[in-house]
């Protein structure tokens, strides 16, 4: 269940899509491409574009799965992928195909508690988060 507008309603989904996908998807950071037609899906190539990935429940808030491109100190997680599959995540690419990928750093997949929201959360040196970031966008400058 989730509290919406005052009103406890059950969840109706778990997926989210990469926010760097779309035509109104909003930019996170400067300097990153925010993919509004196919064409422009070059780097990464389409078997690399994350598209769609399950999210945690305790970290959906919208519909869309925001990748924070920073790095190093100010790196973080603004969602919390879902890892509803011993520690691992479904997720489909833009050429199609589908995978379960696994967490290797435990602070992506932290224990469930009920009533927090998970966002927002300093990630740096987390090999997840420099996963997501490899396949979420690119620079506009390459």
């Amino acid at each position: 269940m989730v509290k919406n507008g005052g009103v406890l309603r059950p969840r109706v989904r778990s997926i989210s899509m990469n926010g760097w996908i779309g035509p109104n998807a909003p930019a996170w950071n400067d300097g990153f491409i925010t993919f509004k037609k196919l064409g422009q899906i070059v780097k990464p190539g389409p078997s690399q574009l994350l598209v769609y990935l399950d999210e945690r429940e305790d970290s959906i808030d919208d519909g869309y799965y925001a990748v924070n491109m920073i790095k190093g100190a100010g790196a973080q997680l603004v969602n919390f992928p879902g890892g509803f599959h011993n520690g691992a995540g479904g997720l489909s690419f833009a050429d199609g195909h589908a995978e379960v990928h696994k967490w290797l750093d435990p602070r992506t997949v932290p224990p469930f508690q009920k009533g927090k929201k998970r966002e927002f959360t300093n990630m740096s040196n987390n090999r997840d988060l420099t996963w997501l970031q490899d396949h979420g966008t690119s620079s506009s400058k390459d």
